[in-house]
């Protein structure tokens, strides 16, 4: 076989080599193929994402339903009011001295507080009065109704602990009368219509979570 020939066959041999391991490393070590997620596998996905997306807020508000109807029913234990409106009851402003309506409170919730400085639990719960109107400032009115014999004693309190919230005197003496009430301290939310939805008796802790959720869930 001649030279040029020889040459022929030794390239061919080589092509044929290299072919034959491109082919089998194709073979051994395959390109990974390309995988697309049809339509509508992704729409039912999304789905079924939203899905549990509705039912995990569902529960959620499920839940706040509950725990507000068992504060309402457990923790606050309110009775059934023993007035239906806010009766137009004249009182002084312990701090001006000014007359003060009742009724001038109408068109926001207020929390009407009917108190003494004589009552021990009546001056217990002040502090948790005192951090509610703090937290609740805008939606909620908390208002400290004094049923004292004299002015001297409520604006000695005033004074001495400076709630932010008005503190008036009921120098009329027409409180217990108006509102039915013998015992102290008595408290009666008010909404913005004047109608009274509960009514309180005896301290609460008016700052503790639940009671400030309850609240919320109310005055929104």
């Amino acid at each position: 076989m001649d030279r040029i020939s020889l040459f022929g066959f030794s390239a061919y041999m080589t092509d044929h080599n290299e072919t034959h391991n491109e082919d089998s490393e194709s073979t051994l070590n395959p390109a990974p193929k390309s995988f697309r997620v049809p339509f509508s596998i992704k729409c039912s996905f999304i789905g079924v994402a939203l899905l549990g997306v509705a039912i995990y807020f569902y529960a959620i508000k499920t839940k706040r339903q509950a725990e507000a109807h068992y504060i309402k029913e457990h923790h606050l234990a309110p009775s059934k009011p023993t007035l239906s409106l806010l009766p137009s009851l004249f009182a002084m402003d312990a701090r001006s001295s000014q007359s003060v309506n009742l009724q001038s409170f109408v068109g926001t919730w207020v929390l009407l507080n009917i108190w003494a400085t004589w009552c021990p639990p009546c001056r217990e719960e002040m502090p948790s009065l005192e951090l509610l109107s703090q937290k609740l400032k805008g939606r909620l009115t908390v208002v400290a109704l004094s049923v004292d014999e004299n002015l001297g004693a409520v604006q000695e309190f005033s004074a001495t602990h400076q709630p932010s919230f008005m503190v008036l005197w009921d120098n009329l003496k027409q409180a217990p009368q108006q509102f039915g009430v013998t015992k102290y301290p008595e408290t009666f939310l008010i909404n913005p219509q004047g109608q009274i939805v509960n009514q309180y008796s005896g301290p609460r802790d008016w700052a503790s979570p639940e009671t400030l959720d309850h609240l919320l869930q109310v005055v929104r």
